[in-house]
């Protein structure tokens, strides 16, 4: 071989090697896209009116962790979070109880996710955390199985 057609070589495997890390880029961006998107709404919020929060060191480091700590997760169980919602039922000195409703894909299989969480306080401390109506539901004729088992 001479030395024009090993710089061809060369120069069209570090081509190929950009579009695999500028494809890989952009897969991470398409899984973890919607959890991004709403911690950097949270972050540019912050940024754009830091009164309205309570703004210490601890906080940004505890976000921080936080952020790191989810997207470990979604990493580990290939499970990507797409909405979330939570609803104010009943709020009083002793008991709050809310309603949580998440959709996402596991392993490319749609799912939704609802339940209720109730809160009971005690001398301004939370005593104990209850999840009740929890209802699952996947959205995949190929996984009918599954869908049976989680239904159970």
């Amino acid at each position: 071989m001479n030395i024009n057609t090993l710089k061809v070589y060369e120069d069209e495997i570090q081509s190929l090697e950009k579009e695999i890390q500028l494809l890989t880029e952009e897969y991470e961006c398409h899984q973890h896209g919607t959890a991004k998107k709403a911690m950097n709404t949270i972050k540019r919020k912050f940024q754009e009116d830091p009164k309205c929060y309570y703004s210490s060191p601890d906080l940004k480091t505890q976000l921080a962790l936080l952020e790191s700590d989810f997207s470990f997760l979604m990493n580990f169980t290939d499970i990507q979070f797409k909405n979330y919602s939570r609803k104010l039922l009943e709020k009083s000195e002793i008991k709050t109880v809310y309603n949580y409703r998440l959709s996402g894909i596991c392993q490319s299989v749609p799912f939704q996710l609802e339940f209720r969480l109730t809160e009971e306080n005690q001398n301004n401390k939370n005593d104990y955390v209850v999840v009740t109506d929890l209802n699952i539901i996947i959205e995949s004729e190929e996984s009918s199985n599954l869908s049976k088992l989680v239904s159970r």
